[in-house]
Parts: structure tokens; sequence; C-alpha cells
């Protein structure tokens, strides 16, 4: 496992945003799409625990558990599988 999947695993283990409302006071109604979007596609795969793993003023950091163990994370830029997650 590389330093990255070591961060986004520690991210996902120690965060407490569950939903976008807990990362922002007032998420703007294209935040509130895009996690809307994420979570559809989440319960379409399978997937359980969706968590926000890092957030600022305009872009977030999401991911969820498939059944495989396998964790999904989603940047504004790139999407990662981290295999044997659990």
């Amino acid at each position: 496992m590389n330093k990255q999947q070591k961060h986004y695993l520690q991210q996902y283990a120690t965060s407490h945003d569950f939903s976008i409302f807990d990362a922002y006071n007032n998420p703007s109604s294209t935040k509130r799409a895009i996690e809307q979007y994420y979570l559809n596609e989440m319960n379409i795969n399978g997937g359980y625990d969706f968590r926000i793993l890092s957030h600022n003023c305009q872009v977030f950091t999401c991911a969820y558990m498939l059944a495989n163990d396998t964790l999904k994370v989603i940047t504004p830029r790139h999407t990662y599988y981290i295999k044997g997650a659990n």
C-alpha cells in the first residue's frame, strides 16, 4: 500500500462527516447535487458508510466502502480504489 492510499484510509477512519451538511454549514446546491449523485452511485454499487474525507470552500473529497472490502475515494479530479481497506 502506498503513502497516498494510507493517507486516504486514515482520513476515512477518522472522518466524522457523514453528510455534506456535516462538512458545510450551508452547502451550495451544486455540492448537494454532487453528494446525491455519489450516494445514488453507492446504493447502486452496493456500497455503504459514505463519508466526507476533506473539504474546503470550493471542493470536497468523499469515499465509501464497497462490498469487496474496497474503499472508493472520489476527489475533484480522480477516483481511487483501495483494495483490502477493511
